[in-house]
């Protein structure tokens, strides 16, 4: 886990998409004195240009990236970020991809992100194979860009051994037809 005696600032999280790191940004950043918290500043540019500005001043701040967004940032601030050895950086990683690229499937399709209770939701997602193909893609290309950057991990978490009870946020809620989904991601993957 994450080593709070010796850590140092920034806190860097490297993710790739629905692998818990929203969760575990805030989890740290409650653990921590007066620092700031940015989750993916990249996302809106005003977020990013103060994300920018502050970063220039201090270093005492928690920021989570994802891989799908590195292209965005200025090359001194990824070497810095990534490969100086000021930050303490973590990562966080899904051993079980299917439910990874299935919740991120279920995500754009509600087009929800972030949730407050957890469990079975009444909706049913539709089965889309091509939309699906393109989720597994999408996580395939994000989790090699993970694992090519070069950065060297203070901590790496698994989502499957994070205990969740003691972060602010939940789980994505599962359809009524989860294992329907499940099963096609599965069959899909296995082709």
């Amino acid at each position: 886990m994450i080593d709070y005696k010796n850590i140092r600032y920034p806190v860097v999280i490297l993710a790739s998409p629905r692998s818990g790191s929203t969760a575990l940004a805030n989890h740290i950043h409650g653990k921590l004195e007066d620092v700031l918290l940015f989750q993916e500043p990249d996302s809106i540019l005003p977020w990013f240009s103060n994300f920018l500005e502050t970063a220039k001043t201090t270093n005492q701040y928690v920021v989570k990236i994802q891989t799908n967004r590195l292209n965005l940032y200025p090359k001194e601030m990824l070497d810095y970020l990534i490969h100086s050895s000021e930050p303490y950086r973590v990562c966080i990683r899904r051993r079980n991809k299917i439910e990874q690229s299935l919740s991120r499937y279920i995500a754009t399709t509600r087009n929800k992100w972030v949730y407050q209770t957890t469990g079975i939701s009444e909706d049913i997602i539709p089965i889309n194979n091509a939309r699906i193909k393109n989720h597994i893609q999408l996580l395939e290309t994000e989790i090699a860009i993970l694992d090519s950057i070069g950065a060297t991990y203070d901590t790496t978490i698994w989502y499957e051994d994070f205990d969740f009870s003691e972060l602010d946020g939940v789980k994505t809620p599962k359809p009524k037809n989860y294992e329907e989904l499940y099963t096609a991601f599965t069959n899909i993957i296995n082709e």
